[in-house]
């Protein structure tokens, strides 16, 4: 199940977005990546189309900075 959080200041909201494609049977998949090539541009050969994405909404951000401070949260 994928899920969407949104936070505004102190507003947090979260929901369920659905499946993945990933989950279905393969003919399925292979249904919906033939109907919407713009999927497969996305589509991960281990994942599919599992993945998480981080949006930030603003101006006047430095995405540099943004960018510099996520990576030091990486770890191997």
């Amino acid at each position: 199940m994928s899920y969407i959080f949104e936070q505004a200041g102190h507003l947090i909201q979260e929901m369920q977005s659905g499946r993945f494609l990933a989950s279905a049977d393969q003919a399925s998949i292979e249904r919906v990546l033939a109907k919407y090539p713009e999927v497969r541009k996305m589509w991960d050969e281990k994942y599919g189309d599992r993945m998480q994405k981080l949006v930030f909404i603003g101006q006047n951000m430095d995405r540099a900075e943004i960018e510099r401070e996520l990576d030091e949260c990486l770890v191997d």
